[in-house]
């Protein structure tokens, strides 16, 4: 046990430090590892909410590519602090006839496969884009927030690694609070489906998707 307390010690602290530290009892020697354990937690900003949708040839990570990003910027009220930006990404026609069937049709219907063709923005130029614009109002790590936001983030984290460490590890899905009323509260269920337009393009995506949580905030978060 002392050679296996010393190991955990010496990895921790560091050779020489253990050595001064090792007799302690449990009680000293666990506030001296909170006080001088390296830190490695980073600080989340706890001001605002990145509003992220990403539009894509299909839910493959690692193989499918990303069409076009749309974020706002908001506080923890909702209220807006960087007007929304929609950011359409060049894919050669290559890509895009390798598109899923959902896509195909979706995307040719709102007209975002012909923008893909026009735009001349790389995935890399949109990445620095949003970046430039969120990062001057952030004061750590800034949580996403979205509808099924999941996915969106695992995207980032595999296609946009720089836009990828501003984000701290939790995430608000709205997604998650509809299917708890569907369950609970079948009437507020139906009445935010009502808000969304299914039109399946990046900024109207994100607009809803603020909408509907301020429907949340407003009928099932009262405040007294």
């Amino acid at each position: 046990m002392l050679c296996l307390r010393a190991a955990s010690l010496c990895r921790l602290v560091g050779a020489s430090q253990a050595l001064t530290i090792a007799h302690r009892g449990p009680i000293e020697l666990f506030q001296h590892l909170c006080t001088n354990a390296p830190r490695t937690i980073k600080v989340m900003d706890v001001d605002h909410l990145l509003w992220l949708d990403l539009e894509m040839t299909g839910l493959d990570v690692k193989n499918d590519q990303i069409l076009e990003m749309a974020c706002i910027l908001t506080d923890r009220n909702l209220n807006v602090i960087c007007e929304g930006m929609n950011l359409t990404v060049h894919q050669p026609d290559s890509v895009l006839e390798n598109m899923d069937d959902w896509c195909k049709l979706n995307h040719e219907k709102s007209g975002l496969t012909q923008a893909v063709r026009n735009s001349k923005v790389s995935l890399a130029e949109a990445e620095s884009k949003v970046i430039e614009t969120i990062k001057p109002h952030l004061k750590g790590e800034v949580v996403l927030a979205g509808n099924t936001v999941y996915m969106d983030k695992l995207f980032i984290e595999h296609h946009m690694k720089r836009l990828h460490s501003l984000l701290h590890y939790r995430i608000i899905d709205v997604s998650s609070i509809k299917e708890l009323c569907r369950s609970w509260n079948p009437q507020c269920f139906v009445e935010v489906t009502k808000l969304k337009r299914q039109l399946h393009r990046g900024i109207d995506d994100i607009e809803d998707s603020i909408k509907e949580l301020q429907y949340y905030k407003t009928h099932l978060f009262k405040t007294f």
